[in-house]
């Protein structure tokens, strides 16, 4: 808001500086030739006068552990009198599950699911609602203590069905938790991983940048030992990360929706009943694969 930003002084710009802005609060990384005795002693004469500060700590609010689909929709009203009515905002989804931290060892794993469901031209959702919505996968966490999320997020194409899609993006959940992702599949998502953390560290700010990263939450060790990490995951871990989070009762789904004066709205709680009722007896009928043996 435009409006806050002016009430902003220079005295509250100086006191956040002085609160945060602290040697005691600060990651320095160096990438490059540097000599690191000089580069070190430059370091102190430029910070090394500065007294610490008190950082206040982040308040982090636990949320209630989800027992329940979480529905809501957020309609845009449009006036169909409106010359500029068939414009219409996007009609988007957003599911999001509860995850696991930064620093928590799944997050590579969701990071692995994330590519899997999400990315490439052989997706198994893009390949699934192609037709129907354009989509987007991310696995965010914030910090290191807090909890972080898996989000799906479509925006549909005109005239598509919103509960449909809603409908096929969970069944598409459910298969991944009753079934085994071929080695294949499994080595192209992980190959691809690799080429874009590789080249994210091509140059010294985003190798600056991915260091500092992981010591932010935890250690920058965990940053060298991504790859390795990454490699080592197994048709198993990715089976149980998937049963571990993606619980139809762990979802929360929002819509934003366009709709025009006088158009009806959905009952919601119809709507949730019916979308677990699809669901759940989608997921009782799948078998569980047995997962390949793998021989050397």
């Amino acid at each position: 808001d435009p409006a806050l930003l002016k009430l902003i002084t220079r005295e509250n710009l100086l006191d956040y500086y002085e609160k945060y802005f602290s040697p005691n609060n600060m990651i320095i990384t160096l990438i490059g030739d540097v000599q690191p005795r000089s580069t070190l002693r430059k370091i102190i004469s430029l910070f090394g006068s500065k007294s610490k500060s008190e950082i206040p700590q982040q308040e982090i609010i636990q949320e209630n552990v989800q027992t329940e689909l979480r529905y809501d929709r957020e309609n845009i009203v449009i006036d169909s009198k409106d010359k500029d009515s068939t414009a219409l905002p996007n009609h988007r989804i957003q599911i999001g599950y509860h995850t696991s931290s930064f620093s928590d060892k799944d997050k590579i794993a969701l990071d692995l699911v994330k590519f899997i469901l999400g990315s490439g031209s052989h997706s198994k959702l893009k390949s699934e609602i192609k037709d129907t919505a354009l989509l987007t996968i991310n696995s965010e966490s914030e910090n290191a203590q807090d909890t972080g999320l898996f989000l799906v997020r479509a925006d549909l194409k005109p005239f598509v069905s919103s509960q449909n899609t809603i409908i096929e993006i969970l069944k598409q959940l459910e298969i991944l938790k009753k079934s085994y992702i071929p080695t294949s599949d499994l080595n192209k998502a992980k190959a691809a991983i690799e080429n874009i953390f590789i080249l994210e560290t091509q140059s010294p700010t985003g190798l600056a940048t991915l260091i500092s990263r992981f010591e932010r939450y935890g250690s920058y060790q965990k940053a060298l030992q991504y790859l390795d990490t990454l490699f080592a995951l197994t048709h198993e871990d990715i089976y149980k990360i998937a049963n571990k989070y993606f619980s139809i009762y762990n979802s929360s789904i929002v819509e934003i929706t366009p709709q025009h004066k006088n158009e009806k709205n959905n009952d919601k709680q119809l709507f949730t009943k019916k979308v677990i009722e699809q669901v759940t007896s989608f997921s009782h009928k799948l078998k569980v694969e047995i997962p390949p043996v793998i021989t050397e």
